[in-house]
């Protein structure tokens, strides 16, 4: 999708998906070289006016690393809201940061953390980048700065060294679509 908001100092809603695999000797995450920044970031993608930014997330992980939800379990802080009586609730994201594309556009993105034990099951949409990164902590912290999108090497050590660890999985359905 196009950018929403295009005047100077505007913002457009991104949602994003720390896939983290537990299946390997050391937790990894997937990062993807970036279509237009030519830089590894996580999967992600503009919020629709017609989506939450958990809809987009679900969304942009089916089309951007070949995943079924099936493949996935969702990664929650343990102490969290758990029911509304009105209302829909939605996950807790990993983050929710704003940072600048381009001269005069800003994103403000909410980062999901997902777990898996497998490799996708499908390859990405078509036109969909499909330069692959599994890094575990270490390569994450290596990696020259010309290389990622920036925060995400913060953004992704946090959620290996924390929210992998400490936050329990729970089930993509538990949230309404």
């Amino acid at each position: 999708m196009a950018h929403i908001h295009t005047n100077p100092g505007e913002y457009d809603g991104t949602s994003s998906a720390l896939i983290m695999r537990f299946d390997t000797p050391e937790m990894q995450l997937l990062l993807h070289v970036h279509k237009k920044f030519k830089r590894l970031m996580q999967p992600g993608g503009h919020v629709e006016l017609t989506e939450t930014p958990w809809q987009a997330v679900l969304r942009e992980v089916i089309e951007e690393t070949g995943y079924s939800l099936g493949q996935l379990t969702l990664l929650q802080p343990k102490q969290r809201l758990t029911h509304l009586s009105h209302g829909t609730l939605h996950p807790v994201p990993v983050c929710e940061s704003s940072h600048q594309i381009g001269d005069e556009h800003r994103h403000t993105d909410r980062a999901y953390a997902f777990a898996t034990n497998s490799p996708p099951s499908c390859l990405p949409a078509a036109g969909e980048s499909t330069k692959f990164l599994w890094i575990n902590t270490g390569e994450l912290s290596r990696l020259p700065q010309s290389e990622i999108g920036s925060d995400i090497r913060e953004i992704g050590l946090y959620a290996l060294n924390h929210c992998a660890l400490e936050w329990e999985r729970v089930p993509l359905n538990m949230f309404d679509c």
